[in-house]
């Protein structure tokens, strides 16, 4: 074989097989969600304290989801799309919202991921032209432990109170007698 034939066989399998890859890799035309994955609060005090997460999926495609899965990496799901099926499909334009609620005593970042089958359950769907996964994230920041001091009103007062009567203390408690000053005519 030539060098031109060679190189040129070379470059339509690469063409073909990016192709190939990027097809195989794209999502599916008409069939997608958006997920979006809040917390309240997203911000606790020193100590942690009890978070809920809040996952919303929208179907945003033009097709109906037969099988829906969501699992989330941290906490129990009220809802994990069990209940979507082929007789309660998961139609374009519909919402679904799962909350799950757990206690965090350090900063943390919990992901969602929900899964979606256009031809039947998520666990029976072996075909990627009918499958659609997306994922959300929600953070947490836990606070850290600090000191304040009051300065104003009753403190600033009992701080000034204690320093006088510490102050008058120590005057009493001494000996010496002021010197007497010279007399002026």
């Amino acid at each position: 074989m030539s060098k031109k034939r060679t190189l040129a066989a070379a470059f339509a399998a690469l063409a073909f097989s990016l192709l190939f890859v990027a097809g195989a890799l794209a999502q599916p035309a008409g069939r997608s969600f958006t997920v979006t994955k809040e917390a309240d609060p997203a911000t606790l005090p020193a100590g942690g304290g009890e978070v809920t997460y809040t996952i919303t999926v929208t179907n945003d495609g033009t097709q109906s989801f037969h099988g829906l899965s969501l699992s989330d990496d941290k906490c129990t799901l009220d809802n994990d799309g069990s209940d979507i099926d082929g007789g309660n499909q998961f139609k374009e334009g519909d919402e679904y919202v799962a909350t799950c609620t757990v206690d965090l005593t350090a900063a943390t970042t919990n992901t969602v991921t929900v899964k979606g089958c256009t031809d039947g359950s998520v666990e029976s769907c072996n075909n990627l032209d009918h499958f659609y996964q997306d994922d959300a994230s929600a953070a947490v920041t836990v606070g850290t432990t600090t000191a304040t001091i009051d300065m104003t009103g009753t403190s600033a007062a009992m701080l000034a109170l204690i320093l006088l009567a510490i102050g008058g203390i120590g005057f009493l408690g001494t000996t010496n007698r002021l010197p007497k000053l010279p007399k002026f005519r």
